[in-house]
């Protein structure tokens, strides 16, 4: 790829993951603004910098954010909704840099059981 082309999909890689960080603090019922905020701030953050002249390692930053939303339990409570993960896993495999794929797992594990683990609470607490 040539130097212009590779900068126009790293800003366009930095946009899909703010995108995705709005989604993932909207399905976790977080203010709007706050949420707006958080895209915006995810935008400047290190870990697209640092590795901006690696395309793969930007990408598979950018993914995580999907990543968690796709795996969020307010977003796999309807079993109608199994695609979407599916889809957003096997773009995170196939386009990201091999050395994010093994902590990005380990963190939306770590955020599904947790939770996993804060639903069953609440039903607990609304139960008794």
């Amino acid at each position: 790829l040539y130097l212009s082309s590779r900068c126009r999909f790293s800003v366009f890689s930095y946009l899909v993951g703010s995108l995705g960080v709005f989604f993932f603090m909207r399905s976790e019922k977080v203010d709007f603004s706050v949420s707006l905020t958080a895209s915006l701030l995810f935008q400047t953050s290190i870990g697209l910098f640092v590795n901006s002249q690696h395309v793969d390692i930007v990408r598979g930053y950018a993914l995580t954010p999907w990543l968690l939303w796709g795996l969020s339990h307010s977003f796999l409570t309807s079993w109608q909704r199994v695609g979407m993960p599916a889809l957003i896993v096997a773009c995170f495999l196939l386009g990201s840099y091999p050395g994010i794929i093994v902590p990005a797992f380990m963190s939306a594990w770590r955020g599904v059981r947790f939770n996993c683990m804060n639903s069953k609470r609440k039903t607990k607490r609304k139960s008794t």
